[in-house]
Parts: C-alpha cells; sequence; structure tokens
C-alpha cells in the first residue's frame, strides 16, 4: 500500500499482480480468499488511478462476485469503489 499510496502506480500493479499469482495457488482458506478480495480492490485502485478504468471494473466485478460467493469475506468497501469508478467514467466530481 505505501507504493499506492506514494503514487508509485507502476510499481503498485507489479506487487498486486505477483500476489495475486501466490494467492492463485492458496486455495481453500477464507483468508486467503479475504487477502484476494482485498488485492482485487487495491488493484482496481492502480487502475483507476493510471486511467485503465475497464481494467479497475473488471477486478472491481471479480471482488463483488467473490463477497457474494463467501459470506466469511472481509467486505472491503468495495462498493465504494464501484461507485467512485462510475462517477470518475461519466464525468460526475465531488
Amino acid at each position: 500500500m505505501n507504493e499506492l499510496n506514494s503514487g508509485n502506480y507502476k510499481n503498485s500493479e507489479k506487487l498486486f499482480n505477483s500476489l495475486l499469482r501466490l494467492l492463485k495457488t492458496m486455495k481453500g482458506n477464507p483468508k486467503i480468499v479475504s487477502i484476494r478480495n482485498l488485492t482485487f480492490n487495491n488493484l482496481s485502485c492502480v487502475y483507476k488511478r493510471t486511467g485503465k478504468v475497464k481494467e479497475a471494473q473488471k477486478l472491481l466485478e471479480k471482488a463483488l462476485k467473490l463477497e457474494e460467493e463467501d459470506s466469511e469475506i472481509v467486505p472491503y468497501n468495495i462498493d465504494l469503489n464501484v461507485s467512485d469508478l462510475h462517477s470518475k467514467k461519466f464525468g460526475i466530481s465531488d
């Protein structure tokens, strides 16, 4: 998250994608599913900030689907990121 918060989006993207590849190999643990969900959410923030709106939307859809399928997943305000993404997509600002 430090890389993301500091604006180092290229490195953030690499780190989050590496984490997703690792997490994909670790199935069966609800905590891993929650971490994977959080990583989808964080990577979507990178994509949103770098103008990759379609990629961000795909990741948020995956995260929402995981939340729907597994009641043990900790929600990470993904719905707020979806709303923010849609407002940016349609030119709506705060």
